[in-house]
């Protein structure tokens, strides 16, 4: 018996089609995962943790004055004053020495809004890059 050292030409043209199937989903799978948007849940993740930031108990913020682009605020811990306002690049919230923290990177610059909903809560507005129109209510502490 004829003892052979390689592959059958059958064995070779049962790899090379392994290999075009696997080719061709790669093709395939690539474009749909770079379709899948997860800059959105960024956004959005972005955007709870502002609110969780205006709402943080460390600064018990106290509500002063409202306007439609404004929230002046006022800590019971530290009894600074700040302002929560838009700007081109990011929502801010600013002290009166001028000192500020960016709180919200990923909006619309002016598209933040507010509205006095209740005597202690405001409903905030705002467009983030990706288009998404965000709402929420936010509480502040009570006047004492």
């Amino acid at each position: 018996m004829l003892k052979r050292n390689g592959f059958t030409i059958l064995e070779c043209i049962v790899s090379l089609l392994v290999l075009v199937m696997i080719s061709s989903l790669i093709q395939f799978v690539i474009p749909m995962a770079s379709k899948l948007n997860t800059h959105s849940w960024k956004d959005t993740t972005d955007w709870y943790l502002f609110l969780k930031r205006v709402e943080d108990p460390a600064y018990k913020f106290r509500l002063v004055k409202v306007t439609s682009s404004c929230l002046e605020l006022n800590s019971i811990v530290n009894g600074e004053n700040y302002f929560l306002l838009g700007g081109k690049k990011a929502v801010y919230l600013k002290t009166m020495q001028g000192g500020y923290m960016p709180l919200l990177v990923n909006y619309e610059p002016y598209s933040l809004t507010f509205y006095k909903s209740e005597p202690n809560s405001v409903t905030v507005s705002c467009k983030l890059d990706n288009g998404e129109e965000k709402n929420a209510k936010i509480s502040f502490q009570q006047e004492r």
